[in-house]
């Protein structure tokens, strides 16, 4: 438990923090800047097959953000978000976009380390955005608080990499 206090102190900044009230209220922004990273990234990887690498990328983007602009008016106009798949697909579907993150900037040109560190704090937030019931479940439970408090640790040494 010492970690976990260690932890809570450094965090105490963040405290105010209410990751899951800026979802409420911009959930369609955040659900279109995800849709856009997977789909721009799954669209060039399906199209440069049948049109070739180069114009791949540009078709690629662009039929992507069409789909992703188009997938958030439709959530806007049905009330669906990230948040309506619940939790486990949820996380399901940030860990694949952590993935997305991670290959585009290592295709970019970034390094190893520095890559995965940007996509697992990012992963770690828009989690803990989307699903914070899980996270509250892991603060009242002995063994999953050990996990929580060691992601918490993994983001503070991303953080600092």
């Amino acid at each position: 438990m010492r970690i976990q206090n260690l932890l809570d102190t450094i965090m105490s900044p963040l405290q105010g923090l209410n990751i899951s009230f800026l979802y409420d209220r911009y959930s369609t922004a955040i659900d279109f800047v995800v849709y856009a990273l997977v789909l721009v990234y799954a669209c060039r990887i399906g199209l440069a097959r049948t049109f070739g690498e180069a114009h791949s990328k540009s078709l690629g983007t662009v039929v992507g953000l069409m789909l992703a602009v188009s997938l958030s008016i439709a959530g806007k106009a049905l009330g669906f978000t990230l948040r309506s798949f619940g939790p486990i697909a949820a996380m399901i579907v940030l860990l694949i976009l952590g993935l997305v993150i991670y290959n585009m900037m290592r295709h970019a040109g970034g390094g190893h380390m520095a890559c995965g560190s940007v996509s697992f704090i990012l992963t770690f937030f828009s989690m803990r955005a989307v699903s914070p019931g899980i996270f509250a479940w892991a603060q009242e439970n002995e063994w999953a608080g050990y996990l929580n408090s060691l992601l918490l640790l993994a983001v503070l040494v991303a953080i600092f990499r």
